[in-house]
């Protein structure tokens, strides 16, 4: 019916359809309001969730583009489970948080400690991440996650129990200093060009 030419408007008997019953004549033509529209293809979801009469719609699949997950599909999809790929640093707090969207791709390798939430952090699949800024209080976690490859720190001075072992592979600031260094383990940290000095945890050392 939507699609002859003689109908200008049309008002629907009920407020779920399917998105093969939904069609662009559809859309155009529908006055009724609320719908819900099942089975939406990604690459139309856009679309069909910009339109003001639309106030739900589910999903055909669960993977979606960073450009195709809008903000009207943000609000008005109810389908959980989402992968979104492609999200940029700037915008991955806000998708990672989103009780919708299960994992996530991103854009760029390269995000600040204020980017890298737990949230992005629990649901980032994207590997070989590089997170700047991060301090010595934060940078053990950070840096065990096994999808990040490098850090950078604000602070240049860490406790020993700071500077573990992922911390010490990961790290590219120079300058540091570390403290409450065990005297069996002083020679390792002692040895490392990113470090400038160290304080010992004890004041007897064992000679070579």
């Amino acid at each position: 019916m939507a699609a002859d030419a003689n109908v200008s408007s049309l008002t629907l008997a009920a407020t779920t359809l399917t998105a093969a019953q939904y069609t662009t004549a559809v859309a155009s033509k529908n006055t009724t309001g609320s719908l819900t529209v099942t089975g939406v293809a990604v690459a139309n979801a856009a679309t069909v969730a910009n339109n003001a009469r639309v106030a739900n719609l589910s999903l055909a699949s669960t993977t979606l583009t960073a450009g195709q997950y809008t903000n009207d599909v943000v609000t008005k999809s109810t389908t959980t489970g989402l992968t979104i790929t492609g999200v940029s640093v700037a915008n991955a707090a806000t998708v990672a948080a989103d009780a919708k969207v299960s994992n996530l791709y991103l854009a760029t390798s390269t995000l600040s400690a204020s980017q890298y939430t737990t949230n992005v952090a629990n649901k980032n699949l994207s590997t070989g991440l590089t997170v700047t800024g991060l301090t010595a209080s934060t940078a053990a976690g950070v840096a065990a996650n096994s999808k990040i490859s490098s850090i950078t720190l604000t602070d240049n001075t860490l406790t020993a129990s700071e500077y573990t072992t992922s911390v010490a592979s990961k790290n590219t600031s120079t300058g540091l200093v570390i403290t409450g260094v065990d005297v069996a383990d002083a020679a390792t940290v002692a040895a490392s060009a990113n470090v400038n000095g160290i304080t010992l945890a004890a004041t007897s050392l064992t000679g070579s």
